[in-house]
C-alpha cells in the first residue's frame, strides 16, 4: 500500500511538470522574445541642406511645427516657395542649415527617412555687432574666433525624447570649431523653460550684458569679450581686462534675428574628438566670415513667409 501510495504522488509530480511545460511554451509563443536580426532599428542623420528634395522637406518640417496653431496659415506650397527662396538667399551670405533625419533600418537596402529636426548655422545676425578701441586686435580675434549664431532649431513634436535635439545641436557644434567658431550663440524665449534647461544640459549659459547709458539716451545690452581668452565675460569681470576687450551689443542681435526679447545663450566650444569629426565633416568654404561693419539682416523668422508669430520648439 505504501508503494501504491508513492507512485500516485510521483504521478501527481509529473502531472504538475507536464501542465506548468505547456504554460511557458504557450506564452513563449504569445510573447516571443525580441530578435536581433531583421529588427526593425531607428537611426538619427544629420545632414547638410543641399538638394531641392533637402529644401522640400526642410519646409515641410518647419510648416509642421511652425504654423500648427496659426488660424490663418499660408498655403504650404507658398511656404516652400519661400523657404527656397530664402534658403538661397541665405546660403550665399555664409549660412548652412542642417536637416535631422529619422530612418528606419529594416534590415535590407531600404531605408526610409523621416525629417525630424532641423537647425542654422550662420555669422548673418552677428555681422557689425562688435566694436573695440582697436579695430586691428577686433579683426583678429573675429578671424581667430569666428563667432557663429544658431537660429531657427526645430525638432518634430511626434518624435520627442529619441535623442534628435542633441544629435543636431551636437553636429551643428562640431561643424561651427571645423569652420574655425570657438563660441556659438543663440536665443531662445524666456518661458520656453523646457528648452531654456536642455541648453543649459549641453553647456551653454546665460548672456550677462551690462546696460549703458548712449549719448543719445538709448540704451544697449553690452557684452564684452577678452581678447586674450576669447571667452565671454560679464560686465565686473570683463572690466579688469583694461583696454584689451571687444563688446557685442546683444540688442543689435536680437534685431538681426528678429529675437527681440528672448533670452541670449552661448557657448565656448571645446575640440571635438576624432571619431566626432569623422562621423561629420563641413567645408571651411560653406561659411564666410563675419564683417564686423556690415548691417545683419535676421534669419528666416524676418523673413516675408513669417510676417505671422513663429512657434520656436527650441
Amino acid at each position: 500500500r505504501l508503494q501504491s501510495q508513492q507512485l500516485m504522488h510521483l504521478f501527481f509530480l509529473l502531472v504538475v511538470q507536464l501542465q506548468l511545460t505547456l504554460v511557458l511554451t504557450f506564452s513563449s509563443i504569445q510573447h516571443p522574445p525580441p530578435s536581433t536580426s531583421g529588427s526593425k532599428q531607428n537611426d538619427i542623420q544629420v545632414s547638410i541642406v543641399k538638394t531641392n528634395h533637402d529644401i522640400t522637406s526642410l519646409a515641410d518640417l518647419r510648416y509642421q511645427e511652425w504654423m500648427s496653431d496659426d488660424p490663418n496659415p499660408p498655403k504650404q506650397s507658398s511656404f516652400r516657395l519661400a523657404t527656397a527662396e530664402i534658403y538661397h538667399e541665405r546660403k550665399e551670405e555664409g549660412s548652412t542649415v542642417f536637416l535631422t533625419t529619422l530612418l528606419n533600418n529594416d534590415g535590407g537596402n531600404n531605408r526610409q527617412g523621416t525629417s525630424v529636426g532641423a537647425a542654422e548655422l550662420s555669422p548673418i545676425e552677428l555681422q557689425g555687432v562688435f566694436s573695440s578701441n582697436d579695430d586691428g586686435k577686433l579683426a583678429n580675434a573675429l578671424g581667430e574666433a569666428m563667432p557663429l549664431y544658431i537660429t531657427d532649431v526645430v525638432t518634430s513634436s511626434a518624435h520627442r525624447r529619441l535623442g534628435i535635439g542633441s544629435k543636431l545641436m551636437n553636429v551643428v557644434e562640431i561643424s561651427a570649431w571645423e569652420l574655425g567658431s570657438r563660441f556659438v550663440f543663440l536665443h531662445v524665449e524666456h518661458e520656453n523653460i523646457g528648452a531654456v534647461q536642455f541648453y543649459k544640459r549641453l553647456g551653454y549659459s546665460e548672456v550677462d550684458a551690462k546696460i549703458m547709458e548712449e549719448d543719445n539716451n538709448t540704451k544697449n545690452g553690452i557684452f564684452s569679450f577678452s581678447l586674450e581668452e576669447g571667452l565671454p565675460k560679464g560686465p565686473l569681470e570683463a572690466s579688469k581686462g583694461g583696454n584689451n576687450l571687444i563688446d557685442m551689443d546683444t540688442n543689435r542681435i536680437a534685431v538681426n534675428a528678429g529675437t527681440v526679447g528672448q533670452l541670449l545663450m552661448f557657448k565656448q566650444l571645446s575640440s571635438p574628438t576624432d571619431e566626432e569629426v569623422r562621423s561629420f565633416t563641413v567645408q571651411s568654404s560653406s561659411t564666410k566670415a563675419i564683417d564686423s561693419t556690415a548691417s545683419g539682416r535676421g534669419g528666416f523668422g524676418n523673413r516675408k513667409v513669417n510676417q505671422k508669430k513663429k512657434k520656436r520648439k527650441r
